[in-house]
């Protein structure tokens, strides 16, 4: 919910951030569509996940599972808005798939499912259905 409310902040000020009220070309404030409700801002999943399914395709196929893999989730996280990677099961979904994808083996997967759920039985499960073992 704070990332919804989180987003609607900026887009209201970004909307704001474009019109200058003292310019005389600028637009009349009744063209303008009204600004987002809170609950109609929201992260574009399909975008984060395909964005994390091909950063975990390339960290498998550099070798990337330890730490660097753990940051480069972060980074793609918050460039789509989401502090807490861990607090989203499109995360983990496409951990997985992102690994079957790479065609790394089932091992391998078992082992970056492990280090990415932290200990979490159902974020470990989420991963590796998406692998599909």
């Amino acid at each position: 919910m704070r990332l919804i409310v989180t987003l609607a902040a900026a887009v209201a000020l970004a909307a704001t951030a474009c019109t200058d009220p003292a310019d005389p070309s600028a637009s009349d404030a009744s063209d303008a569509p009204p600004p987002a409700s809170p609950a109609a801002a929201t992260v574009a999943p399909h975008a984060y996940r395909s964005d994390l399914e091909n950063t975990v395709v390339l960290a498998m196929r550099r070798g990337n599972t330890g730490e660097d893999l753990l940051s480069q989730i972060g980074m793609v996280a918050k460039r789509h808005g989401l502090d807490d990677w861990t607090s989203a099961e499109e995360t983990f979904t496409a951990i997985g798939a992102g690994m079957r994808q790479a065609g790394v083996s089932g091992e391998r997967a078992e082992l970056v499912a492990e280090l990415v759920s932290g200990g979490d039985a159902s974020h470990r499960r989420l991963v590796l259905e998406a692998y599909g073992g």
